[in-house]
């Protein structure tokens, strides 16, 4: 799916507070061959994957956060 959107060399951020969606799309990142998973954490928050890029919060993200919430974050590529 990735690589029909993306060029190869594109870049994958994917952020989710959906522990079930998360480790879904890592294993979608591991079954496929055209997909690289570059890294990913449960706690993008408290990780050295946070910059300026990834500290961009949705409303959603922002108030999941408050309530005592991890950020998880994938991060990935195409070949």
């Amino acid at each position: 799916m990735y690589q029909q959107i993306l060029s190869p060399g594109g870049r994958i951020y994917f952020k989710t507070d959906n522990d079930q969606l998360f480790e879904w799309a890592i294993e979608s990142f591991i079954q496929n061959p055209e997909v690289k998973l570059l890294n990913h954490t449960h706690d993008l928050y408290n990780s050295h994957l946070l910059n300026e890029l990834t500290a961009i919060k949705t409303t959603y993200e922002a108030a999941y956060i408050a309530a005592g919430g991890l950020g998880e974050f994938i991060f990935g590529g195409i070949s």
